[in-house]
């Protein structure tokens, strides 16, 4: 039995077609052009809804919303803590730090990007923690972004774009 013999209740081409980005999307050989990033968006969007379990709702508020993107940034965590963000969206970062705080605590950022001057600030809350990373392999904290401006969210775009188009 092949990866396309399950049930895609007549959306066998477009479980393929996911199937292939997701692939290059993980691997990155050849990387995803910025229209196919998108298009996988979609592809995962229309059967994350036609599988979802009907006990379980599709709007979950804590599902991921953006593509995810490997990097090695330094963060540091209420003007103290140091840590490294394994990984970047729009809507987040995972820190990879031996201390990380708990579910829920409120944080501040400081996060310095190779295209700015200047550190950005950010407000931001941890949705979830990994003690020895069954996840990721790595000790550390899920960091969901909070009520960022103009200016920030202009910054983090322009850099999550520059990791799209590598």
């Amino acid at each position: 039995m092949s990866e396309f013999d399950v049930d895609t209740n007549g959306h066998k081409a477009e479980f393929a077609e996911f199937a292939a980005l997701n692939r290059r999307r993980v691997f990155g050989n050849p990387a995803l052009s910025i229209d196919e990033v998108g298009r996988w968006q979609q592809l995962r969007e229309l059967l994350s809804r036609e599988f979802a379990e009907p006990d379980e709702p599709y709007a979950d508020p804590n599902r991921r919303q953006h593509v995810r993107h490997a990097t090695h940034l330094r963060v540091v965590v209420n003007s103290a803590a140091e840590g490294i963000a394994m990984n970047i969206s729009l809507g987040g970062l995972f820190i990879a730090t031996p201390r990380p705080l708990p579910t829920g605590s409120e944080l501040s950022l400081e996060m310095s990007f190779p295209h700015c001057a200047n550190p950005l600030f950010l407000k931001a809350s941890v949705v979830r923690v990994e003690e020895g990373g069954a996840l990721s392999g790595r000790t550390g904290m899920g960091i969901m972004f909070a009520d960022l401006g103009a200016e920030q969210a202009s910054v983090l775009k322009e850099f999550v774009g520059q990791l799209e188009q590598r």
